[in-house]
């Protein structure tokens, strides 16, 4: 019997980007010519999509388009990755969606201005299968779906849907907003408190890396037993051994710029995934001796402490902290969706049972590439990767 291979199904942004690259962002009621133009599907459910595609999962795409030259345009390059299913999308009269993107080349920063288009109705949806927004959330969750939330903006449904996910990544800006916290370790256990079917948080911090916050164990009844084996510490002990109080904290115990380049790069030396071959599908668990070599880098890389607030002795959270795979700023070309990748890195790292600190640098080096490449062209694909971040855990006895 052939294990069923896992499906993503992603409802959310997608669109055609027009990205205009220009020397410096433009002052008001100036003139300028551009460097380059550059477009590209885009949005944040499409580009999640076309990462897992490429990293070897599949998925489906639940969204509306516009019957114009635009929708045909994306739905004509999804069709041409491998394992992205778009019989669900909804084609409407109307336009498609897209936005407009200054793509500053000296401080490699973007302005996104945006142009939505209808939104998928509530009686669009039919019942035999999954779709967008609150509805597409519900039906998950009645049938034992795990649901990942991503956005970074105050929406019409936010509210509902916060309290609906499983798995949810803001950035660091967002979620010090959302709680009125100052600090970034206090605002993810914040938000741990008031959201207790959130398994864990994710903050994004750019250049300075990325940050997971779990629950502790005994507070966690969703989580299954192959999650608890690879994340949880082998006594309260261990874990205390790494105790923070605050994010500055944090930033002071972990490596600098020159020994996270070492670090990283000892990623490569156990080869990558081209050698198990680059198609679709699962890849060979790791043996033991390659599973100790993993734990071993994985470690120096990603550093695991336990948050425990001198104001709240009795309340502490696991935290995984990746720093940012190192970029030579002269090499960047395009930021653009580099936060929506990191969502498809964490996406694929939930459906092949990765540990956390797999997870999470896995997600945080195809971001950091994507910024190599303009539009879908900077996002990886598997066989340029490191085996190591991407072989599911060998189960410790």
């Amino acid at each position: 019997m052939h294990k069923q291979q896992p499906l993503v199904v992603a409802t959310g942004s997608t669109c055609i980007d027009y990205l205009a690259h220009v020397a410096s962002f433009p002052e008001p009621d100036a003139k300028m010519r551009t460097t380059k133009l550059f477009t590209s599907p885009g949005g944040n459910a499409l580009q999640g999509l076309v990462c897992l595609s490429r990293l070897g999962v599949a998925g489906r795409l639940i969204t509306k388009l516009g019957n114009d030259e635009i929708g045909r345009q994306i739905l004509e390059t999804l069709r041409r990755e491998r394992a992205i299913d778009t019989s669900r999308v909804s084609i409407s009269p109307g336009n498609s969606p897209f936005s407009y993107i200054i793509v500053d080349e000296v401080t490699h920063t973007r302005t996104i201005l945006h142009t939505p288009a209808e939104l998928l109705a509530p009686n669009e949806i039919e019942s035999s299968f999954l779709d967008g927004g609150i509805r597409l959330t519900e039906m998950a969750i009645e049938r034992g779906i795990p649901v990942l939330t991503d956005f970074d903006e105050e929406l019409d449904q936010a509210e509902k849907m916060i309290t609906l996910t499983d798995y949810l990544v803001l950035n660091s800006d967002h979620l010090l907003k959302r709680t009125a916290e100052t600090d970034l370790l206090a605002a993810m256990a914040s938000l741990l408190r008031a959201l207790p079917r959130v398994r864990f948080v994710i903050a994004t911090l750019g250049s300075q890396g990325s940050l997971l916050m779990r629950r502790p164990h005994a507070h966690a009844p969703n989580d299954d037993a192959d999650a608890e084996a690879t994340t949880r510490p082998e006594s309260d002990e261990e874990e205390g051994k790494g105790e923070v109080r605050n994010m500055d904290e944090l930033l002071t115990r972990v490596p600098k710029y020159e020994d996270v380049e070492v670090k990283w790069q000892r990623m490569w030396a156990f080869g990558n995934a081209a050698a198990d071959g680059d198609g679709d599908g699962e890849l060979a668990s790791a043996t033991e001796e390659e599973q100790r070599e993993a734990d071993c880098a994985l470690g120096l890389l990603v550093h695991t402490f336990c948050y425990r607030p001198a104001r709240d002795t009795d309340h502490h959270a696991q935290v995984h902290y990746c720093p940012a795979y190192p970029l030579n700023p002269a090499s960047i070309v395009d930021t653009t969706g580099a936060g929506d990748v990191f969502v498809g890195g964490v996406c694929y790292g939930l459906v092949r049972g990765l540990s956390l600190p797999q997870l999470l640098a896995l997600a945080s080096l195809v971001a950091a590439r994507k910024c190599l490449g303009s539009g879908l062209n900077g996002i990886s694909d598997r066989g340029s990767l490191p085996a190591l971040l991407l072989r599911t855990p060998r189960a410790h006895d």
